[in-house]
């Protein structure tokens, strides 16, 4: 009776001990679980490990449209996600100008929200579970029978799993993975997307023919704005850091 009383004690004891000192070292040693999880992004660039993250990015620009089009007064009836890390959305009303300039900023200001949130606040748990509860919201709404409805459920779901049922510690490092991804990601696709490939149909391409400067004029305004703020972002990183 009394060895079996102790073994439970001891189990519940390490249960409740390893979050708080899992966060305190994240806390501590912040700067190299950063440097480590940048290493292993850029390592698995081309896996499947990073894919889903990816087209989670795509999620946050599609996302990010829809948002402005609602803000602006404007509807949306189509919001579509495809694995091969592509979407669109079809909106009515708004402004046709501020929604097609959200898709790559919006994405870039998810994935510093994110990051920041993860570095800066003790609501880790509260933003993953919101954002897996907007895939699921998103999944449900306009993704009957495509791939946004079971990407969605999936990994909304496991967001707000995670979110219920594991260690605050274990949202803030995803936090930290989603937003440097997403970070990451913006620059490379805005590169890709509009100046590479200038001529192909994007956000930069169809406001150039709407309004004035071309899809290489836009994309490089875009690519300006990203690599100013991430740049800022990890400089500020670094600075707390040492601090």
């Amino acid at each position: 009776m009394t060895d079996n009383h102790s073994g439970n004690s001891g189990r519940a004891s390490f249960r409740g001990q390893f979050p708080t000192e899992a966060a305190r070292l994240l806390a501590k040693y912040g700067l190299v679980v950063e440097i480590f999880l940048v290493l292993f992004i850029l390592l698995f660039w081309q896996s499947v490990l990073i894919t889903p993250l990816k087209i989670l990015v795509v999620f946050f620009h599609e996302f990010s449209h829809a948002l402005m089009a609602w803000a602006t007064g404007g509807s949306v009836s189509e919001f579509v996600l495809v694995a091969h890390q592509g979407g669109h959305i079809v909106s009515r009303g708004g402004s046709a100008f501020l929604i097609m300039s959200a898709g790559y900023l919006g994405s870039l200001l998810w994935g510093v929200v994110l990051y920041q949130a993860a570095r800066r606040t003790s609501f880790d748990r509260y933003f993953l579970g919101g954002i897996g509860g907007a895939l699921v919201a998103i999944a449900a709404l306009y993704g009957l029978g495509q791939y946004l409805m079971w990407f969605g459920f999936a990994m909304g779901g496991v967001f707000i799993a995670i979110s219920i049922f594991l260690p605050n510690v274990v949202s803030d490092v995803i936090l930290r993975i989603v937003g440097l991804v997403s970070m990451a990601y913006v620059p490379l696709d805005i590169l890709s997307d509009t100046i590479t490939r200038s001529t192909m149909t994007s956000d930069a391409y169809n406001l150039g023919q709407k309004y004035f400067g071309g899809a290489m004029f836009w994309g490089g305004l875009w690519l300006v704005i990203s690599v100013i703020v991430i740049g800022f972002v990890l400089r500020r990183t670094f600075i707390d850091s040492r601090g």
